[in-house]
């Protein structure tokens, strides 16, 4: 039987809309799948790669320039190739587009890749609702994104009003009745609204456990950690702190009534 192809999902949005944020919440909250990244920024320093790196099973990282300006596909090709090839496990790979990247171009590079183990998986189009007039105004363009879209998330809702909500949703759906248009807040959705999730065979006796193995065990089993007696304190501070007295502080910690405390 022939191996299933790889969908790749091109995530799409103006700058600020929340498209890393939408990914990192899919890296952290899909489990049983391997997802595949390649992030495309806008410039020297490739800043929304930092902000995912560490967390996916393969990534490319892209800088320099758009993605989208590219005069044929044989970027696109190199990227993919080292993610989709007869020998990969992902299940999915996603595209996070620049934020001034043009979807339909983007679009084109992945249907017109010469890469066999790859399919077309449709276009995520991630929404900013508290500054929807203010980018439609700046960039017109924004109906024809919606338009093509295969999936629209409208984020950011919870800085909006209830009347608001619904009169951008009315308009989504006006310029596109054909999409799903889906409301969240921190890019918080279903993953299995972007691509199915596989099923996975048991592992056999002998065999060694996948991650995916590990982390199920983990949530079927009641195990006590190390970890587990302690919490984590974040600390925020609008006033630049020394260095060198924060140093001192993590080394020599202040003694509580009951011994010292473990940071």
């Amino acid at each position: 039987m022939a191996k299933r192809k790889i969908p790749v999902v091109v995530v799409a949005g103006f700058l600020g809309s929340g498209k890393t944020t939408l990914l990192n919440h899919l890296l952290r909250n899909t489990r049983g799948a391997r997802i595949g990244v390649i992030v495309n920024d806008f410039g020297s320093v490739n800043i929304d790669s930092m902000m995912v790196a560490g967390q996916v099973d393969s990534m490319v990282s892209l800088s320099n320039g758009c993605l989208c300006c590219a005069v044929d596909v044989s970027d696109m090709d190199a990227m993919l190739d080292k993610l989709a090839h007869s020998k990969s496990e992902l299940d999915v790979i996603v595209v996070e587009a620049s934020g001034l990247a043009e979807p339909r171009n983007m679009i084109r590079l992945v249907v017109s890749s010469e890469n066999e183990h790859i399919t077309y998986g449709g276009l995520v189009l991630v929404v900013d609702a508290y500054e929807y007039d203010t980018t439609r105004e700046r960039h017109p363009e924004l109906d024809q994104h919606v338009a093509m879209a295969d999936l629209i998330l409208l984020n950011k809702t919870d800085r909006v009003d209830t009347d608001t909500h619904d009169d951008l949703l009315g308009r989504l759906c006006g310029l596109n009745a054909r999409a799903a248009v889906v409301s969240t807040d921190h890019g918080r959705v279903d993953p299995g609204l972007l691509f199915d999730f596989p099923e996975r065979a048991e592992p056999q006796p002998g065999e060694q456990l996948t991650l995916d193995d590990l982390l199920r065990d983990h949530d079927e089993h009641d195990h006590r950690h190390l970890h587990d007696g302690y919490d984590s304190i974040t600390f925020e501070s609008d006033a630049p702190l020394h260095p060198r007295a924060l140093v001192d502080l993590l080394e020599n910690q202040p003694q509580e009534s009951s011994g010292s405390r473990a940071m």
